[in-house]
């Protein structure tokens, strides 16, 4: 793990990115922001009054908004009222944006910080909304999925969707396997992906074996340079003894 610590680290400094962190009233992000900002890696922006910060914190070199007294505000209600195009009325939009986790991806959207952390305190719901109604997705993109990075001694995994949506598609499938790729090299793995069932190789044949087996053509269809095979088991695609014997054609 502190092997991956240390090339983000190295990715970031100096690069002075703005990251907003909405839960300035739970003190491990107090903790994080602070050593954050002394260890030179980012500038937080901390959403909350700095008044209510228990004494014991040095937060003197971190940046704080409150949404409830700032000079913002009014351009962001503008902002918000344009971007959510008739869904949210003014009045609506003055509501929402007193929520931190709304008024903090308001400030990346304006291009006032360049990301947003949270889920310390909040449901996965709570984080993500506020981002599928402002930001959205990026070009090419169809729908948000989330991904967790796996370490183990010196090997890295990237597993999605882990989180966010309980019934994907075969389109779906296919489209989270390609980023999943996208962002496993962002972490320095070599992408070798696997499309994961409770089958292997047609070990069993139902509609979702079925839904998994053409999420796999689909993906291997983009032409991404990715190999991509499946449906097999978590053992077959992460035990090459496994896999040799129950999916003979994983290379």
């Amino acid at each position: 793990m502190a092997s991956i610590i240390n090339e983000l680290k190295n990715k970031i400094k100096g690069k002075e990115l703005k990251i907003v962190f909405p839960e300035s009233n739970d003190e491990r992000i107090l903790e994080a922001a602070i050593r954050l900002e002394d260890e030179g890696l980012i500038k937080p922006i901390l959403i909350g009054n700095k008044d209510n910060v228990p004494t014991k914190y040095d937060v003197s070199d971190c940046v704080f908004i409150d949404p409830y007294n700032n000079d913002i505000f009014e351009d962001m209600v503008a902002s918000f009222v344009d971007r959510r195009k008739g869904k949210n009325t003014e009045e609506q939009a003055r509501t929402m944006l007193l929520d931190e986790n709304y008024f903090g991806t308001m400030l990346v959207y304006m291009g006032m910080a360049d990301g947003l952390v949270s889920g310390a305190c909040h449901s996965t719901g709570e984080t993500v909304r506020p981002a599928l109604q402002i930001i959205k997705t990026k070009p090419g993109v169809t729908k948000t999925f989330g991904y967790f990075l796996m370490v183990r001694d010196n090997q890295k995994f990237i597993f999605g969707d882990c989180a966010i949506n309980p019934n994907p598609s075969a389109q779906d499938l296919a489209e989270f396997a390609i980023e999943s790729a996208k962002a496993a090299e962002m972490f320095g793995i070599i992408p070798k992906v696997a499309m994961l069932s409770f089958s292997t190789n047609g070990s069993a044949k139902t509609d979702e074996t079925e839904k998994v087996l053409e999420a796999t053509r689909l993906a291997r269809a983009e032409n991404s340079g990715y190999p991509i095979d499946g449906e097999m088991q978590f053992d077959a695609a992460f035990v090459p003894s496994v896999g040799a014997k129950k999916y003979p054609k994983v290379k």
